[in-house]
């Protein structure tokens, strides 16, 4: 059986913490023989250290405290990262979909402006075209031809759209 690698061993500060002075400040047997102020001094030295002990503890409390934040907005930021894919993927279909869209609406316009320029050519040529011009200058085969090539308009409303345009037409013309 293998043994896995360790992985590396990660820099963390270390905040160095001193030791609590074993003698403490209380009273003891020993007190009757020294001096008021060897008490008063030994209490000052217990005071001290335990004021540096506090502010140690502190300090590392704080970088705790920074430690965590510092993890919590890497979290936020690797979730941030796992949806960038998908936000990619949506940015490109909306971009492919535009793209669509334009190119239909210019093939579009360019089958009228064909279309109106086979209607100019005919008219221009004196050939009757098989249907007569609507006063747009397209003629109604134009316009069926032009209706036909959109895919939103299914056949039933492109028949009824086109008898609909000849009766216009037929009572215009007397």
């Amino acid at each position: 059986m293998t043994q896995r690698p360790k992985p590396p061993a990660r820099h963390t500060p270390r905040i160095s913490i001193p030791e609590l002075p074993s003698d403490g400040s209380y009273s003891s047997f020993a007190d009757l023989f020294k001096t008021p102020e060897e008490i008063a001094d030994r209490d000052a030295r217990f005071v001290e250290a335990h004021a540096r002990f506090l502010t140690a503890k502190g300090t590392q409390a704080n970088a705790l405290h920074d430690l965590v934040l510092a993890r919590m907005r890497v979290a936020r930021l690797m979730v941030e990262l796992a949806e960038l894919p998908e936000i990619c993927r949506r940015e490109q279909e909306h971009r492919l979909r535009m793209l669509s869209l334009e190119n239909e609406a210019e093939a579009t316009e360019a089958a009228i402006v064909l279309a109106e320029a086979r209607s100019r050519l005919a008219l221009a040529m004196g050939a009757s075209s098989s249907a007569p011009a609507s006063p747009s200058g397209l003629s109604i085969d134009d316009v069926e031809t032009i209706l036909g090539q959109l895919p939103e308009i299914g056949s039933d409303t492109l028949l009824t759209v086109m008898r609909l345009l000849k009766g216009m037409l037929q009572e215009k013309t007397p």
